[in-house]
């Protein structure tokens, strides 16, 4: 019961999506980018939600340490009170951004949760939150493929996040079978060529698109 909203804001080229629930139930899914104190996280992702008078996030979930997905974690975590971070393992060593935000989750005393195998955030009454890391996936490597792709299921509708994966993760996902067909689909990695391959759209069957990106790209 009580309203629920999905929202895709303007970062310009990256990627930053809101569950609003409940009883003022709140998950971030990535959150732009840009370098903190200037990042996305900073001027525009906690502005909006001060506006939205949701002053606790309860899951900021991080699909990869890419600045244009994670930069604007810092200003998110500075700026609000962040109940759990979420993320997957690093691909490579000292990942700059991986490094930074695990340094401040544990100053500021806040929990970061490594994905390593799927997960189901339970957010109120028939609304499920399904997290898929990219280890489940055989073959998939580097960072885009590696990734958290989000399936928010709230009754009989779905939202599918699934962040920068290229064509390699999805026809994993295909051949698992684990989802689809959905009812919005948030363009992966942008808009790229390197995504949205024509099995992988008739598998999911969106019937409506989002893209996020920057202008000129």
């Amino acid at each position: 019961g009580g309203s629920q909203e999905f929202q895709v804001l303007d970062v310009g080229q990256g990627l930053s999506q809101l569950y609003l629930g409940p009883g003022a139930r709140t998950v971030v899914i990535d959150a732009g980018g840009g370098e903190y104190p200037y990042d996305k996280g900073e001027t525009v992702v906690a502005p909006h939600l001060f506006f939205l008078n949701r002053n606790v996030i309860d899951y900021l979930i991080i699909s990869h340490y890419d600045k244009d997905h994670a930069g604007g974690a810092f200003g998110l975590v500075h700026e609000l009170k962040v109940r759990e971070v979420l993320g997957p393992h690093p691909v490579g060593r000292n990942n700059p951004v991986f490094e930074g935000l695990k340094g401040l989750l544990q100053k500021k005393g806040i929990a970061f949760k490594i994905i390593e195998r799927p997960l189901i955030l339970r957010l109120g009454t028939g609304t499920r939150l399904y997290i898929y890391p990219g280890n489940s996936c055989p073959g998939a490597r580097g960072r885009n493929d590696l990734g958290l792709v989000c399936l928010l299921c709230s009754g009989e509708r779905s939202i599918l996040m699934p962040a920068d994966i290229e064509k390699r993760r999805e026809r994993c996902l295909i051949q698992k079978g684990m989802i689809g067909p959905i009812d919005v689909m948030v363009v992966p990695h942008h808009g790229s060529a390197s995504s949205s391959s024509e099995a992988f759209l008739k598998a999911m069957e969106p019937e409506a698109a989002i893209f996020s990106y920057g202008e000129m790209n």
